[in-house]
C-alpha cells in the first residue's frame, strides 16, 4: 500500500497534472494584481490617516489650549476686581461681600470648584463656600506668583485639601494706586472639569490622552484606566516620530489603537505649557476600508481556485474518457491479431521484418501525438480560466473607479460646508465687534454717570457705586467680545486647515482614479493576449486531432500487413510478442488517465 502511495505521489495522474496547470495558470494572474493593488491601498489609506490624526491631535491640544487660555485671564481679571485690589473699596466691602463675588464667579463659569484670596503670608482672607482653607505658604504656585509677580499655571497635582487631581491658576494682585503686590488669587479647578470641551474626541472608536512633559504623567483621558498614570512606551514613541504608532490596550481585551500626538502651541500672552495631545483610533475602524479589500481579493482566488478545479475536472474528465475508448479499441484489435497469429503461423517471412521496422515508428509516432494532445488541451483549459479572470479584473477595476469618483464627490461637498461655516465665523466676529462697540459706549456712559454722582455728592455716592459696576460690566463685555474674536480667529484657521485636508483628500482621489484606469487599460491589454493563446491553443488541439486520424490510418495499414504476414511462423511469433507489449502499454496508459 505505502509503495503505490508514493508511486500515485512521484507519478500523478493525467487528471491531477490537468487540474494543477489550470490553477497555476488562473490564479497567479489575480494574486499577483491583487498583492499589487492591496499593498497601494494601503500605503495610500495610511498615509491619509496618519494625516487626519495628525490634524485631530492638533485640534484637541488647540481646543484646550483655549480654553487653559479663557482660565487663565479669568485669574487675571479676579485679581483685578476693585473689592480686592482697591484698598478704600477692600476696606469697606464686607467678608459676606467678598464671598458673594467669588461665589458668583464659580457659579458663572461652571469650572471652578474653589477661589480664594490670599494674604502675602498665605492666609486666606476671602473664600468660595465650602471647607475652611489653611495656609498656603507652602504651595509651589504661591511661592511662584511671589517670586516672579506673574500669573501662574501649575502642574497637575492632587490637591491637599479635596483630594482630587486639580489645576490651580493664580494671579498677584496689585494694589490699583502703588502697583505693589499685596495678596494672591487662586482658582482651583478639577481636571474632570477641563475636559468638557473635549467630550466629541471620545467615542466608541476614538480616545485621547492629554500627557504632562515634565512628569510624564496622563493626567487627562477620555479612558479612566489610564488617568493620572505614566505614559506608556508606545504614546513616547508617538510625541517623538512622526506617522501612526501601534498600540495594545490591556484593557480592552489587547484592542489595537493607532497613536498621533501634537504639542500645545504657545498661545500670546499665555506661559507655554508643556503638554502634549494623543489621539488614537481604533486600528479596525481605521483599515477598514482596506482590510474590506483584502478579503474581497481572498473570496475571490477561492472562487478562482474552484472555477478552475471544476473546469479541469471536467476537461480532464472527457479527456480521460476518450483515451480509454482508444485503449478499448487497441486492446480489441490486439486480441484479434493474437487470434489471427495463432491461426495462421506460416509464411511472412519477407513482411515480417518490415511491419516490425513499421509498428515501431508507429508506436514512437503515437507517443509524441497523446503527449501533444493533453499538452494542448492543458494550455486550452489554463487560457480559457486566464480570459475569464483578466475579464472579471476588468470589471472589478471599473467598479473601483466608480467608488472613488463618488469618494471625491462627497470629499468636494464636505469643501463646500466648511467654506460656509467660515462666512458663518465671519458673521461671528462682525457680532463680536458690535458688542465691543456697545461695550464702550456703556463705558463712556458710566463715567459720564460717575461724572454726575461725584457732583451731586453724599446723595450721589450710591449712584456712583452703581456707575462704577456698569463700567465694569462694559470691561467684561469688552473682553468677552475679544475672546469672543480670537476664537472667531482660531475657528477660522482650523476651517482653513481642514480645507488643506480635504483638498488633500481630493488629490489623492484623483490620483487613485488615474491609477485605477492604467489598471484598467492595462486588463483590457492582458484580455486580447490571453484570447490570442486561447485560440492559439485551439488550432493547435485541431491539428493533434488530425494527426490522430493519420496515425489511426498507419496502424490500419499495419493490420492489412500482419494479416498478409500469416506465411511466417517466426514473424508471427514476433507480431504476437510485440502486440502482448502494446497490450501493457495500454494497461500503463489505462491507469494514468483513472
Amino acid at each position: 500500500m505505502s509503495t503505490n502511495l508514493w508511486t500515485n505521489i512521484s507519478n500523478p495522474s493525467f487528471r491531477t497534472r490537468a487540474t494543477a496547470i489550470a490553477i497555476a495558470v488562473g490564479i497567479t494572474p489575480i494574486l499577483a494584481i491583487g498583492t499589487i493593488n492591496y499593498l497601494q491601498v494601503r500605503q495610500t489609506s495610511e498615509q491619509q490617516e496618519a494625516g487626519v490624526q495628525k490634524a485631530r491631535a492638533q485640534t484637541l491640544a488647540d481646543k484646550l489650549n483655549r480654553f487653559i487660555f479663557e482660565r487663565y485671564g479669568d485669574v487675571e481679571i479676579l485679581a483685578s476686581l476693585p473689592v480686592f485690589a482697591d484698598a478704600k473699596v477692600t476696606a469697606v466691602a464686607s467678608d459676606a461681600t467678598k464671598t458673594k463675588v467669588l461665589n458668583k464667579f464659580i457659579s458663572s463659569y461652571q469650572v471652578y470648584d474653589s477661589i480664594a484670596i490670599f494674604d502675602l503670608n498665605g492666609n486666606p482672607i476671602a473664600q468660595s463656600q465650602g471647607d475652611k482653607l489653611d495656609n498656603h505658604a507652602d504651595r509651589s504656585y504661591f511661592q511662584e506668583v511671589l517670586k516672579t509677580g506673574k500669573t501662574v499655571i501649575s502642574d497637575p497635582s492632587i490637591s491637599k485639601s479635596s483630594g482630587k487631581l486639580v489645576l490651580h491658576f493664580a494671579a498677584p494682585i496689585r494694589d490699583l494706586v502703588t502697583d505693589r503686590i499685596i495678596g494672591v488669587a487662586r482658582t482651583r479647578t478639577p481636571i474632570d472639569r477641563l475636559a468638557s470641551p473635549l467630550q466629541d474626541f471620545a467615542s466608541k472608536t476614538e480616545n485621547f490622552y492629554i500627557i504632562n512633559r515634565k512628569t510624564n504623567k496622563i493626567f487627562m483621558s477620555s479612558n479612566d484606566a489610564y488617568k493620572n498614570r505614566l505614559e506608556t512606551p508606545e504614546m513616547a514613541q508617538a510625541r517623538s516620530q512622526p506617522g501612526l504608532i501601534p498600540f495594545q490596550r490591556t484593557d480592552t481585551g489587547n484592542r489595537v489603537e493607532l497613536l498621533s500626538a501634537a504639542p500645545f502651541t504657545k498661545l500670546k500672552g499665555l506661559p507655554e505649557l508643556p503638554w502634549t495631545a494623543v489621539v488614537a483610533i481604533d486600528d479596525d475602524t481605521a483599515f477598514i476600508e482596506v482590510k474590506g479589500l483584502l478579503l474581497t481579493i481572498l473570496a475571490g482566488t477561492g472562487v478562482m481556485v474552484g472555477v478552475a478545479i471544476g473546469l479541469s475536472t471536467l476537461v480532464s474528465d472527457r479527456v480521460a474518457r476518450y483515451i480509454k475508448r482508444a485503449i478499448e479499441t487497441i486492446s480489441n484489435s490486439t486480441s484479434e491479431i493474437v487470434d489471427t497469429v495463432q491461426t495462421q503461423e506460416i509464411a511472412v517471412n519477407q513482411q515480417a521484418n518490415s511491419a516490425i521496422a513499421t509498428t515501431d515508428s508507429v508506436n514512437e509516432l503515437e507517443s509524441i501525438s497523446t503527449e501533444t494532445a493533453q499538452q494542448a488541451a492543458s494550455s486550452a483549459t489554463g487560457a480559457r480560466q486566464a480570459l475569464s479572470l483578466a475579464e472579471e479584473g476588468t470589471q472589478s477595476v471599473q467598479r473601483t473607479i466608480r467608488e472613488m469618483s463618488e469618494l471625491r464627490d462627497r470629499v468636494d461637498e464636505i469643501a463646500i460646508q466648511i467654506i460656509n461655516l467660515g462666512e458663518q465665523t465671519g458673521q461671528i466676529t462682525n457680532i463680536s465687534n458690535l458688542v465691543s462697540d456697545l461695550a464702550k459706549q456703556t463705558n463712556m456712559l458710566a463715567l459720564k454717570a460717575a461724572v454726575e454722582a461725584a457732583r451731586a455728592g453724599e446723595q450721589g455716592k450710591g449712584f456712583g457705586v452703581v456707575a462704577g459696576e456698569i463700567r465694569k460690566l462694559a470691561d467684561e463685555s469688552k473682553k468677552s467680545a475679544q475672546k469672543i474674536n480670537n476664537l472667531a480667529t482660531d475657528i477660522q484657521t482650523a476651517i482653513d486647515r481642514t480645507v488643506a485636508v480635504t483638498d488633500l483628500g481630493t488629490k489623492t482621489a484623483t490620483e487613485g482614479i488615474q491609477v485605477a484606469e492604467q489598471t484598467a487599460t492595462t486588463f483590457i491589454g492582458v484580455t486580447d493576449a490571453v484570447s490570442n493563446v486561447f485560440l492559439s491553443s485551439q488550432q493547435i488541439s485541431a491539428s493533434v486531432t488530425r494527426q490522430a486520424t493519420a496515425i489511426q490510418q498507419v496502424l490500419d495499414a499495419m493490420t492489412i500487413i500482419s494479416q498478409g504476414s500469416q506465411e511466417s511462423a517466426v514473424g508471427m511469433h514476433k507480431v504476437k510478442t510485440f502486440t502482448n507489449e502494446l497490450n501493457q502499454v495500454a494497461d500503463e496508459l489505462q491507469a494514468a488517465v483513472s
